[in-house]
């Protein structure tokens, strides 16, 4: 074969090539990235809606806007999620690329469809002159995030880990009781491991009204889902009040609800007030470990304890 008949065949086959079959939703070769026009990187997708990128994985991205919460998962069929729900009207893949993650183009109007309007403008009230002080000033809780450093707890299906998940639950449930005028410590509030009996001390020591251990379940069924509150086996009226009172308005906030159980655990046992340990849910269930990612979903569970807390405070 002559020179001048390899190259009449090399661009036979280009071509050949270019009147196959179109190429797939996203390409990458040796850093050079193809995207067809009807897809969007979630940068991108982030600017049309006025929305912020606050946290991106390999397989999913949270964009936020003050008032609503948009999580994707990458996928052949994608996952979009908007304020916790999943929108199963988005469809087409969500795929990977030089570090981003590309959508159809679709997604854009869902998400405006499903996403909450901005409140009407609020008209000013006079503040009052004086705060009436409140029954609860003084009342000493002591809230634990379960896990942290060297033992993260369990891991989602999407790559939460529990030791964030709940941390950032316990700190609002804190916050929304110092807001109360409640004396509320946390046992960690960073990423640093504190041995059970430690965190049980720390409660003994500050003579805690009441104790309250946060974690997220996982389980080999990936069907589990739900909310648990446990109470320690032989529980005393205290403990059983303060376990009713948060499995009680965390069902009503819209949790699913396994109630209420007993179980030895060692900070249950190891504290000398009343003490609870709840399982905001499964991060072994896609579609609640989706929800657990959402920080509007986890301002509601810690609305919802946070409010129990202060009514089992405020009990005869």
């Amino acid at each position: 074969m002559t020179w001048r008949t390899a190259v009449f065949a090399a661009l036979a086959a280009v071509g050949a090539v270019s009147t196959g079959c179109a190429p797939p939703l996203i390409q990458e070769d040796h850093g050079l990235l193809l995207t067809q026009p009807d897809t969007l990187s979630t940068y991108k997708l982030a600017g049309r809606l006025d929305m912020t990128v606050t946290s991106q994985s390999p397989t999913m991205v949270s964009l936020h806007d003050g008032r609503n919460s948009v999580v994707i998962f990458a996928g052949p069929e994608g996952r979009l999620y908007v304020n916790g729900r999943h929108i199963a009207a988005a469809r087409g893949s969500v795929a990977r690329a030089n570090g981003m993650l590309f959508v159809p183009v679709s997604y854009e109007p869902v998400i405006r469809a499903e996403r909450v309007p901005p409140p009407p403008p609020r008209v000013p009230v006079p503040a009052p002159e004086a705060a009436a002080p409140t029954a609860l000033a003084g009342r000493v809780v002591v809230i634990d995030p379960g896990h942290g450093g060297k033992d993260p707890g369990a891991t989602s299906v999407h790559g939460q880990e529990e030791k964030a998940v709940v941390l950032e639950v316990a700190q609002l449930v804190t916050d929304g009781l110092l807001g109360r005028g409640v004396d509320a410590h946390m046992t960690r509030q960073d990423d640093r491991f504190i041995e059970l009996e430690e965190r049980s001390a720390i409660a003994n020591r500050l003579r805690a009204e009441l104790f309250v251990s946060i974690h997220a379940d996982a389980a080999r069924n990936r069907a589990a889902r739900g909310f648990t509150v446990y109470v320690a086996r032989q529980p005393g009226p205290a403990s059983l009040a303060a376990a009713d009172a948060i499995a009680r308005l965390l069902q009503a906030s819209g949790v699913p609800s396994r109630g209420r159980q007993e179980a030895n655990y060692r900070v249950l046992v190891g504290t000398t007030c009343p003490a609870v340990l709840v399982e905001l849910g499964y991060l072994s269930n896609a579609d609640e470990a989706a929800r657990l990612a959402v920080p509007g979903y986890r301002r509601q569970l810690a609305d919802a304890i946070a409010d129990a807390i202060a009514e089992y405070l405020q009990r005869p």
